[in-house]
């Protein structure tokens, strides 16, 4: 099981913005964001070596106060960081579990495990 923390108020996926001449790009603060998760997860994969099955991925997220966004935002914003880096496409996330807390250190706490498939 790979396991890490996030530090930080946890930020959402934000919507892909147009530029000039109709370039599609993401928003500053969300790239930022999943460099951040991208790092930390990174971090964590030391030793291991990336997941190529399925996988399950659970993820709390922890804030000061309610005004926290849309839950499954929070959750894209960090799958996303870790592609490439502990997974290599988000079609291998076959469970997927995502709690909201209030908590006084802002953070979220990722764990990811190879899932065994019983079909």
């Amino acid at each position: 099981m790979i396991e890490f923390t996030i530090p930080g108020r946890p930020k959402p996926k934000q919507r892909p913005r147009f530029g000039k001449g109709s370039n599609v790009y993401t928003p500053r603060e969300t790239r930022k964001y999943e460099l951040l998760v991208a790092w930390c997860a990174l971090k964590a994969m030391q030793g291991h070596l990336k997941l190529t099955g399925p996988v399950g991925v659970e993820v709390k997220l922890y804030v000061k106060d309610k005004r926290a966004g849309d839950i499954d935002n929070l959750a894209k914003a960090i799958m996303d960081g870790m592609l490439g880096v502990v997974y290599n496409d988000d079609r291998q996330v076959r469970v997927l579990r995502i709690s909201r807390h209030q908590d006084k250190e802002e953070r979220a706490e990722v764990k990811v495990w190879p899932e065994v498939l019983s079909e």
